[in-house]
């Protein structure tokens, strides 16, 4: 089972991916952000194998929350600036995804999880 988390501070884009998380039932979703600093607090108590991670927030900055999550936690970046490329960020980003959220990119950001974490 893959335990996910997602950070977003919009919540239309948090329904969204809970919706596309619901659709798989080897995802098990641990945590529901609505900031960075919720995400850091949750990482401290509670097992998360993949984040969710909008890039533009009001609390931290993306890449601020990057910086403070382990190294070893694969993300999947979500945000609605164009301009981002994945060439620009960590190695644990493992697929970046432009708003609004698509099936077939939900699908694709999946595909990219290590294989210790397939079901």
């Amino acid at each position: 089972m893959l335990r996910c988390a997602i950070v977003d501070d919009d919540a239309m884009c948090r329904l969204a991916l809970k919706r596309l998380i619901q659709l798989h039932s080897e995802i098990h979703l641990s945590a529901v952000c609505k900031s960075g600093q919720d995400l850091l607090d949750i990482l401290e108590s509670n097992a998360v194998d993949l984040v969710f991670l909008d890039m533009n927030m009001p609390d931290f900055r993306g890449e601020e929350v990057l910086d403070k999550i382990p190294p070893y936690l694969p993300v999947v970046i979500t945000t609605g600036e164009d301009e981002m490329e994945m060439s620009n960020l960590p190695e644990t980003v493992i697929y970046l995804i432009h708003k609004p959220v698509s099936v077939a990119e939900f699908q694709c950001a999946l595909d990219r999880v290590p294989e210790k974490w397939e079901g």
